[in-house]
């Protein structure tokens, strides 16, 4: 998909808008009318911030023919008309309308409301009675029931902790007594959150439904955000129900850590030889970013405590050992125009999402007029066990046509219900048919509503349209581009060469110069070096052996710097020679005030650079070439009009 999206920005200019039949018609591709409107939308969406000039509509109507003519030619090619490309667009089409099946007004409430609880935190505890989120009436009934006689007991005095230990379904309730210690936004499910929050310090709230079933809560504490601290910790494991003598050991070893922190030697180190946290030690000790409820109260504590990066903590306990902690960095909830994309992208994939969709359902079932028409259980003798596995067949259930619910002007039957329990039937724990039925209407209601709502998003939403036209567009482009552009300037080496024989003027080494720059120690050696040079034959020469027979009885007193091809501004003392202001005779040139002795070996005229050195600017060459090609046979087969008075009409709007 990012393939696609990526290649869209390159090939199509702008975003579509649907042509009004009753707009001006500014553009004429054989029978085809592009709209003003249309046109005007699609310039505005890359030139927002100009007022449209006569040469500026000139110049983009042209590109806006070239982009029209390409995707008459793909969709000629019938490249839309591909399963693949059908499969293609349709995964866009799933994407882009989950955005529009939600609530937006609701959507931004939540996201403003859960930045305000980001910068308060909360310490509760709670009582889980466990209860499967698709459980069927009888076994709801039976949690709510438990859940009220463990409020009752509360209600009349008794210790909430203790009652915790007794009846809750949260395994650490039994060493806990039920506490959740500190959290913030998104660290808990959305309704148990909210009921949170809703509470006063010391409150306990009515039973409370999420997907896991049913919770009694008890706000202990309130207190503004504590933000995010980096750290860095290491550990010595020692289970709190360990003997004493591995305690003991534990505890010494630590403190033998700590005293080389003190002594000066680094965290990191130390953290790596010692540290019995294998996944952090490799890193340094490095925990990454935190925020209250990510560990236990004893070592958040501690690590929120230091005052400055790079301080450290004496040793301190905690249930799984032993740990001196280290702050790499601290930091404080950002404003909100700064967290509110992050926070929009936290709600996307949070429980607290289904409250939009929610939201929409009910809108949906108002405009649509929706009604439930007959609630007899005609399904009831098709039905078995097989449905929840997934393997019963709607097909024994087809001849039940009888209506079940109405919307939109259109009519669901039990057979359509039918179905809906083939493909959802495994998503339900085993219960009574007739529960099962009424516990799955619901999601079938729901899915049908969404369904026929997605179908209309063109329909209903412009922006929606004009997006999927972008897809469409781009999909069926990228294929023929890549065909007759992209993947043949890279495939088609007689073409690419031949390419690069007719243009070879383009691409020209300047003229070069091949020298030996020598490097000497003393003046005679600079004058032993440059009679050495004069006597050289350009076939025998050889600089190697020339610093070799000076070097003879010295230490490296002659050496090479360079020995290449230099083009004007590789090298100052060579830009002498270009410029003409160091002479070259017997092709020594001596560079006065300075120890270095050029030889030039050749000059060499412009020339022609090889494909193999500039084979991808050759290629991304091509590819233009290619392309304009392209545009001249398609504008040779196509015959477009353009209107000119109604095009200048846009001069001066915005």
């Amino acid at each position: 998909m990012k393939r696609i999206l990526n290649a869209i920005s390159t090939l199509i200019i702008v975003l579509f808008v649907s042509t009004s039949g009753m707009a001006q018609t500014i553009l004429t591709i054989d029978n085809q009318q592009v709209s003003v409107n249309e046109f005007k939308r699609i310039y505005l969406r890359n030139n927002s911030d100009s007022v449209i000039t006569q040469a500026s509509l000139n110049e983009y109507i042209q590109l806006f023919i070239n982009f029209k003519l390409k995707v008459m030619e793909a969709q000629e090619a019938g490249l839309d008309t591909t399963a693949a490309f059908k499969t293609e667009l349709n995964g866009y089409r799933q994407q882009l309308a989950k955005s529009y099946l939600t609530d937006h007004k609701v959507t931004d409430a939540l996201v403003k409301e859960a930045y305000e609880r980001m910068g308060e935190e909360v310490n509760a505890s709670h009582i889980l009675i466990k209860l499967n989120k698709n459980a069927n009436a009888v076994d709801t009934l039976i949690a709510w029931e438990k859940a009220i006689k463990i409020s009752t007991r509360i209600a009349k005095g008794e210790d909430f902790d203790t009652v915790a230990k007794e009846t809750s379904d949260d395994p650490q309730a039994k060493t806990q007594g039920g506490s959740l210690g500190w959290f913030s936004a998104f660290r808990m499910v959305y309704a148990f959150e909210s009921a949170a929050y809703k509470l006063k310090k010391g409150e306990i709230s009515k039973p409370v439904r999420t997907q896991f079933g049913y919770h009694i809560i008890r706000l202990n504490d309130k207190r503004k955000e504590r933000g995010q601290v980096q750290a860095a910790h290491i550990m010595i494991i020692a289970s709190k129900n360990a003997d004493e003598g591995k305690i003991a050991v534990a505890k010494e070893r630590i403190n033998s850590v700590y005293a080389e922190l003190v002594a000066g030697k680094p965290f990191k180190e130390l953290a790596k030889l010692y540290s019995e946290d294998k996944y952090s030690a490799q890193k340094g000790g490095d925990l990454g970013w935190f925020s209250s409820g990510r560990y236990v109260p004893e070592f958040e504590n501690a690590a929120f405590t230091l005052a400055n990066n790079g301080d450290f903590s004496e040793p301190i306990q905690t249930p799984a050992g032993f740990h001196v902690i280290m702050r790499s960095g601290r930091k404080q909830l950002e404003p909100f125009d700064k967290m509110e994309e992050e926070i929009r992208q936290k709600l996307a994939r949070d429980s607290r999402s289904t409250v939009s969709k929610d939201a929409l359902l009910n809108k949906l079932k108002a405009a649509y007029n929706y009604a439930l028409i007959d609630t007899s259980k005609y399904l009831l003798e098709k039905l078995d066990d097989s449905v929840f596995s997934g393997k019963w067949n709607a097909q024994v259930a087809a001849a039940i046509k009888q209506p079940i619910c109405k919307f939109a002007g259109s009519t669901k039957t039990h057979y359509d219900f039918a179905q809906y329990l083939q493909n959802n039937g495994r998503a339900f724990k085993k219960m009574l048919f007739d529960i099962l039925l009424e516990t799955a209407y619901d999601g079938f209601v729901n899915e049908s509503i969404l369904e026929y709502e997605e179908s209309r998003l063109e329909e209903k939403y412009d922006d929606f349209k004009f997006l999927m036209k972008e897809y469409h567009d781009g999909i069926i482009l990228f294929e023929l581009t890549d065909k007759l552009i992209w993947s043949k300037a890279v495939q088609d080496s007689t073409g690419l060469e031949n390419f690069h024989k007719k243009s070879a003027g383009n691409y020209m080494h300047p003229k070069r110069i091949r020298a030996v720059i020598f490097s000497t120690s003393t003046d005679n050696d600079k004058k032993s070096l440059i009679k050495l040079l004069s006597k050289q034959k350009r076939k025998s020469f050889n600089p190697e052996e020339i610093t070799k027979k000076i070097n003879e009885n010295k230490k490296n007193s002659v050496s090479v710097i360079y020995n290449q091809k230099f083009e004007k501004t590789d090298n100052t003392m060579i830009d002498l020679i270009f410029d003409e202001k160091l002479a070259i005779e017997n092709k020594i040139a001596v560079v006065s005030d300075s120890k270095n002795v050029i030889y030039v070996t050749e000059i060499i005229p412009p020339q022609p650079k090889e494909l193999n050195t500039i084979r991808g600017v050759v290629i991304s060459d091509y590819q233009d070439y290619l392309e304009k090609e392209w545009i001249k046979q398609l504008r040779k087969k196509y015959k477009t009009k353009v209107d000119k008075d109604i095009l200048y009409s846009l001069v001066g709007t915005k």
